[in-house]
């Protein structure tokens, strides 16, 4: 590598964002969110994720705190409350913008006393170092843990967060180092909207945002960002004719948990948008699915060596398996795939089986004996996955026979063809035997597959379909019995839901948009794109 041009070395620096998309799991699929649940709280505004996911959802006249499943545990009253963050170790630091006071409390509410006495709007939380951002208008000081002052300077006065580099990012697409200094102005502000709030969880900044046009239509909705404040893959609308906010910003606040659910607060209620894996919809089990982030990368000087320190969290998992690809020119493509086989000085035990979660790990890859040249643009991608089937999160339906229908166990939504490529890079980058990965495509070793092209460039064929399928022990559903599970008890007839209506809502989720008597989403799809999946006997 020409260390006087470093690709390798800016990819990996603007990668400390970017990875975050493709670090997770299920990176490569399209995410849905359903609505789980969501409760009324006047004032409902800035939004608290504590490390085991609880919630803290402040007001004008306290904090109401939630377990993971928004149920109501406790409340901390007469504190308006215009900002709250949540530390790892589950302190609770809350902004009192009346009595210009940050205060602490343990997990449950219960007092610990205040962290410092100063002009308070809004607190947010440096991930790396634990450090307390605090924000009353343009003004922004850093605290330490002991209520010490780090830092004090000028920005301009709008909603942030921290990211792993300790640098303020703002809702307009502003960037400040911890001097004052605009590093960055990406001028994503529209006039006509009003961008309300801002959280950078994985690598990604999610922004929610109201929008009145010259004609005094009303909409919001959620968008995502990558490190170029490009859009991101998540994007979804709140719908409907909205309550204009003005310049109040409690309104239309989010948080993202571990899970990758969205919690959102906007018109007195409080959202929980649950994500959903594999293109597939309903209630998640309490499993929470792994998620990898990259916390460090970079080039050894005068070296082709890339240094690169990963972290897996997963709820409910003390081990994960883990594997490691890279990607030229920051594509998610067979074409552009590079398997880390050259992970030098002890640290291709790092990957593997049995990887400890919630700790520190570290890979030293020798980039030039896998890439075969000196430099270039580059971005490294961890997949981890716990005991859950390749095809992620799926949701099955056991629908009973009906008239001369046989009972089925179907998906309750379909797969989309692209859902299939993620688990063939995961088998490719964990060098499963049962796979080959060679010139931008993964073939088949052995048994009833063995030579047959699965996957090629950005396409996946039908017998990876079927070979991803046989290892999951399922098929694929046919079009009479797709009809059947439309048709569920009313035989003959497609008997649905339509969700966006309030009068005939059964079910208390947005997506789908139709479904029948027992969940199964009844839309429309083109069958060379999607599949429905059977379980096999």
């Amino acid at each position: 590598m020409k260390n006087q041009s470093n690709p390798i070395h800016r990819r990996a620096a603007t990668a400390l964002l970017l990875l975050g998309l493709a670090t997770a799991a299920g990176a490569f699929n399209q995410d849905h969110y359903f609505l789980y649940k969501s409760v009324a709280q006047a004032g409902a505004g800035p939004i608290g994720v504590g490390p085991t996911d609880k919630l803290y959802v402040a007001d004008g006249s306290g904090v109401s705190i939630y377990d993971p499943d928004l149920n109501l545990l406790s409340r901390i009253d007469s504190v308006n409350a215009t900002g709250v963050t949540v530390a790892a170790d589950g302190t609770v630091y809350v902004a009192d913008q009346t009595a210009g006071i940050v205060r602490k409390y343990n997990s449950a509410g219960d007092s610990l006393g205040n962290l410092c006495s100063c002009p308070c709007y809004e607190v947010e939380m440096n991930p790396v170092d634990g450090t307390i951002y605090v924000r009353s208008g343009a003004s922004h000081s850093i605290y330490r843990t002991d209520g010490t002052l780090a830092q004090s300077f000028t920005a301009a006065d709008a909603r942030f967060d921290v990211g792993r580099d300790g640098k303020v990012y703002q809702v307009t697409g502003n960037v400040y180092n911890t001097t004052g200094i605009l590093e960055r102005n990406t001028g994503i502000l529209n006039f006509l909207a009003i961008w309300k709030d801002l959280k950078i969880r994985g690598g990604v900044a999610y922004c929610t945002w109201h929008q009145v046009d010259p004609w005094n239509n009303k909409t919001g909705g959620l968008v995502s960002y990558d490190a170029d404040w490009q859009p991101a893959a998540i994007s979804f609308s709140f719908g409907g004719s909205l309550p204009h906010p003005g310049r109040d910003s409690k309104g239309y606040c989010l948080n993202v948990n571990h899970k990758g659910d969205f919690i959102l607060s906007r018109n007195g209620t409080v959202f929980l948008e649950r994500r959903c894996e594999a293109e597939s919809m309903g209630p998640e089990t309490r499993n929470a699915a792994p998620t990898a982030e990259i916390t460090a990368i970079q080039q050894r000087p005068n070296s082709t060596l890339l240094d690169i320190d990963y972290q897996v969290t997963d709820l409910d998992d003390a081990t994960v398996q883990v594997a490691a690809a890279a990607f030229k020119s920051n594509t998610n493509d067979l074409t552009n795939m590079i398997l880390l086989n050259t992970l030098v000085e002890g640290t291709a035990a790092n990957v593997g089986a049995a990887i400890t979660t919630g700790v520190p790990h570290h890979l030293t890859w020798d980039v030039r004996s896998d890439w075969g040249v000196d430099f270039g643009d580059v971005s490294v991608h961890i997949f981890a996955r716990d005991s859950r089937p390749l095809l992620m999160g799926l949701h099955f339906l056991s629908l009973p026979a009906n008239g001369t229908n046989p009972a089925i166990t179907i998906t309750r939504s379909p797969i989309e063809q692209y859902a299939f490529m993620e688990p063939l890079m995961w088998l490719a980058a964990s060098k499963n035997s049962a796979v080959s990965f060679a010139t931008a495509q993964i073939k088949g070793v052995g048994g009833a597959f063995d030579n047959q092209l699965l996957a090629s460039g950005t396409t996946v064929t039908q017998a990876g379909r079927q070979f991803v399928e046989a290892l999951m022990n399922v098929r694929e559903a046919t079009s009479d019995e797709v009809q059947a599970a439309r048709e569920a008890s009313t035989l003959g007839n497609v008997n649905q839901w339509d969700l966006t209506d309030p009068a005939s809502q059964k079910i208390d989720r947005t997506y789908p948009l139709k479904v029948n008597e027992y969940g199964f989403d009844t839309g429309s799809y083109d069958p060379a794109q999607w599949f429905w999946l059977v379980k096999v006997d």
